[in-house]
């Protein structure tokens, strides 16, 4: 069997690993944005915005105002203020 132009020829099974790993790729995107939404409904539970800023997000509220790299995996702890302390 011989290729023909701009075709390749692969094995059944190496087809379907890249099947694989392309829907798994999508999952992983369904998870961060499903976590991402979760985070989203807990600053607005505690009255946080959460503003693309910089790749980031800032998270501004009362007590409040951080950049973070991403929402997924947000929990309520990191919504807390932090402690102000005298230098």
């Amino acid at each position: 069997m011989s290729a023909q132009p701009g075709k390749s020829i692969v094995s059944c099974g190496t087809v379907v690993m890249a099947r694989t790993a392309h829907q798994g790729s999508k999952n992983v995107i369904m998870i961060v944005e499903q976590l991402r939404d979760k985070a989203l409904k807990l600053c607005a539970d505690h009255g946080i915005t959460a503003q693309p800023y910089a790749g980031g997000w800032w998270l501004v509220g009362e007590k409040i105002n951080r950049v973070v790299g991403e929402l997924a995996g947000l929990s309520a702890s990191d919504l807390m203020p932090l402690p102000i302390m005298a230098r």
